[in-house]
């Protein structure tokens, strides 16, 4: 039984899976761990970038689950259909147009506890409008997967290991949990199409009593731009805007955590969920103050998500 399982849901960004694989396939201590990916929908082009991916592990004796859905589920159900297919202890939860330096495995399992929740940084590159968050890196190592140099990522993670040995507070993709954790807290929530599935997910890994936190130690490189959130996925354009559809899901994934929880999500990217909510909401046993300043959060959250849309119209 392989000690971690990366888990890697992908829906249309095959170039960038390949490269993924490729970087998992160079990685050192190959023996720790198996690939777990779910393709969820997307055609014949998503199919055949997983049978890429399956021949790029066999040839390295890499073990792999791989498995495509031809209808497309939703990020959040696609999470929890990977995770099933993980058999190791430790499941380790990315996207997939990350790509893994050789040493990643050498400095995270040194680090890996029962109980925690270890997420590690990221490199991103400052190109197209998006700026990366505090948390990471910010770093142009390139923008097109077809043709990425693997080689300044494996230098930089070289350079950073040695000078971060403090873990620091917080929370963020990609991340390890103990595959047992994941389940007893019971998975991604799939009422969450994508957007707010992980502060979610966050909130009740902190209210188990789990420790969440960051090494800046391991650093993938993440392209952040392939996702179907913007109107385009070209990371050279001077500015990429959101679409009117990620915005509508983002708007109803907001309501739909106000109503789960009673409360706000207040979870800066990186930082553990202060809801100060400890169990979801029960709206059949709520009292009435409670219901009446919910529901105001709810017609006022909703009145702001409209104008929000209203900006990508």
């Amino acid at each position: 039984m392989p000690l971690i399982s990366v888990v890697i849901p992908t829906y249309k960004a095959h170039d960038c899976l390949i490269l993924c694989a490729k970087s998992l396939a160079k990685c050192k201590n190959k023996e720790l761990i198996e690939i777990c990916i779910y393709g969820d929908g997307g055609g014949d082009a998503a199919r055949d970038a997983l049978e890429t991916c399956r021949q790029i592990f066999a040839d390295v004796g890499l073990g792999c689950h791989l498995f495509y859905n031809p209808q497309n589920l939703g990020n959040t159900p696609a999470v929890n259909r990977a995770v099933e297919m993980a058999t190791g202890e430790w499941i380790f939860l990315c996207n997939d147009d990350m790509v893994f330096p050789e040493n990643w495995l050498s400095v995270c399992v040194p680090l890996l506890q029962k109980n925690r929740v270890l997420s590690v940084s990221c490199v991103e590159p400052n190109v197209g409008g998006h700026k990366p968050s505090s948390y990471f890196y910010s770093f142009n190592m390139g923008v097109d997967p077809l043709n990425f140099d693997s080689k300044p990522l494996n230098s930089f993670n070289e350079s950073i290991c040695e000078k971060h040995t403090e873990l620091e507070t917080g929370v963020n993709y990609p991340f390890f949990v103990e595959r047992e954790l994941f389940y007893a807290v019971g998975a991604a929530d799939e009422r969450f199409s994508g957007p707010y599935h992980d502060p979610d997910l966050f909130l009740r890994f902190r209210i188990h009593g789990a420790e969440m936190v960051r090494t800046q130690a391991c650093a993938l490189y993440h392209f952040s731009g392939m996702s179907l959130r913007f109107l385009t996925d070209n990371l050279a354009s001077k500015k990429r805007t959101k679409s009117r559809k990620w915005v509508q899901n983002e708007n109803e994934a907001r309501l739909k955590f106000i109503r789960k929880w009673g409360a706000k999500p207040r979870a800066r990217f990186g930082e553990i969920p202060k809801t100060r909510a400890q169990t979801p909401m029960n709206w059949q046993t709520a009292n009435a103050w409670l219901k009446v300043s919910v529901t105001l959060l709810i017609v006022w959250e909703t009145l702001r998500g409209r104008l929000r849309e209203l900006r990508y119209t």
